[in-house]
């Protein structure tokens, strides 16, 4: 970040050369990484104080005034910095869509493997962070607390803590199985945790019968939500009528297909279930009975909403700032909710040992 900060200041600075005689330019000098770190912290650190500007954080109105911000640095320091803030040389651009983006993106898909191994279930799913300007790979998923954005796809753990990011760009992942492009981007972001023995929960878009037949092969297991209209699904059974509370299920080696009526039709694949109808108590400990797959999925698909909750409560992200800025400071803030969650687990690992001792 210091280096290619200081690099796009200089080509920017000269761009505009000569400088009128009130510009800010004039006053910049190169950072260096104790700055470039309290930069970071006082990006962070606009979350839990939200204010309407980043203006106000240097106000010295009583309403708004917080000295921390002044103490650290200067806000035309500040914002030279925001304007200036970059993450790759733009005389190296080729032609990836995430170019601005991909040493942030890789440092954190290669650190997290790297200190930490997660437990036995996983999950995954969609992340949106907001982005209403024109970008050429912008999407708008509506069940999403922010609709329109720059759709992330994030392999979690049940708890929140975030394994691995894949940022979609509209360019498909290479399918050398043939197994379709939801298919492809599972077994992307399960890269390293294949043959394991871990258990993968996904919603119905990244489903199918052959990817699952695949999982199997790989000691792999996967609890999951499937599309009615997938190619392979047991026809027979799609068609069957079902009064409210009923299931009917088939199994075919490994991989049992369950479809079960609630309000509506729910279709569940999995391949390590032997399906059976269980007592299930929702939040207002209202009890009701449902297939254990379903009871399964619910408790195991909580990763990416919980991760997002959290990061919500104090996200620093502006409008104001540029699309990459703002996915490298969700990256960012993600680092630091997994420290957080991290650092929670193992004071209470410690704790359960000193009580035991």
């Amino acid at each position: 970040m210091v280096t290619e900060t200081n690099r796009y200041a200089a080509v920017e600075i000269n761009k505009q050369c000569p400088l009128r005689r009130e510009s800010r330019l004039k006053s910049w000098k190169d950072t260096d990484a104790k700055e470039m770190k309290q930069f970071i912290a006082l990006l962070l650190h606009m979350g839990p104080k939200t204010l309407p500007t980043i203006q106000h954080y240097w106000s010295t109105d009583v309403l708004y005034s917080l000295p921390f911000f002044g103490g650290v640095m200067s806000r035309n320091r500040f914002q030279l910095l925001l304007c200036f803030w970059h993450f790759a040389d733009n005389d190296q651009h080729n032609d990836d869509r995430l170019f601005k983006i991909r040493t942030v993106l890789d440092h954190f898909n290669d650190v997290m493997p790297a200190i930490y191994y997660p437990g036995k279930d996983l999950s995954i799913d969609e992340s949106m962070v907001l982005w209403r300007g024109k970008l050429l790979f912008r999407q708008y998923i509506k069940n999403k607390r922010h609709k329109y954005g720059i759709k992330l796809y994030e392999l979690c753990e049940p708890r929140g803590t975030v394994l691995k990011i894949r940022v979609y760009s509209s360019v498909h992942v290479t399918d050398d199985d043939g197994y379709g492009q939801a298919a492809a981007t599972v077994l992307d972001l399960l890269d390293g945790y294949l043959d394991k023995g871990h258990v993968v929960y996904t919603d119905n878009y990244y489903n199918s019968v052959s990817l699952v037949k695949k999982m199997t092969n790989r000691s792999t297991y996967l609890c999951r939500t499937l599309r009615f209209d997938r190619k392979e699904n047991p026809k027979d059974l799609i068609k069957q009528k079902l009064k409210k509370g009923e299931h009917v299920w088939k199994r075919s080696e490994s991989v049992v297909v369950c479809k079960w009526k609630d309000k509506r039709e729910v279709l569940t694949i999995s391949n390590m279930h032997r399906i059976e109808m269980v007592d299930v108590r929702n939040r207002n400990d209202k009890l009701s009975r449902k297939p254990n797959t379903v009871r399964d999925y619910n408790n195991g698909m909580a990763g990416v909403d919980k991760s997002d909750q959290m990061l919500s409560y104090y996200s620093a992200l502006r409008k104001t700032i540029r699309w990459y800025k703002k996915i490298v400071l969700h990256i960012l803030e993600v680092f630091l909710l997994n420290s957080h969650i991290l650092y929670n687990a193992n004071n209470r690992e410690q704790d359960e040992a000193i009580k035991i001792s």
